[in-house]
């Protein structure tokens, strides 16, 4: 993951689930956890599963949507 955002000025990242870990995929405690170690200037969340969506007033992360355009 540290690898992937290196030098990236936006980095999209899922958080398919909160807390819950699901084979082949990243849960949003394991960004929070690893936060101070990606490099990207922006991190924004995307795909992310029904439970994830449920939980997204509890994280600090900014999330992407559909039609979503961001400035660099």
């Amino acid at each position: 993951m540290t690898n992937a955002a290196a030098d990236a000025d936006l980095f999209a990242v899922e958080a398919y689930t909160y807390d819950k870990p699901v084979r082949y995929h990243l849960d949003y405690r394991t960004i929070c956890e690893h936060a101070a170690e990606l490099p990207a200037k922006r991190t924004v969340l995307t795909h992310m599963s029904p439970h994830m969506l449920n939980r997204i007033a509890d994280g600090e992360h900014p999330t992407a949507f559909d039609g979503m355009t961001t400035i660099l």
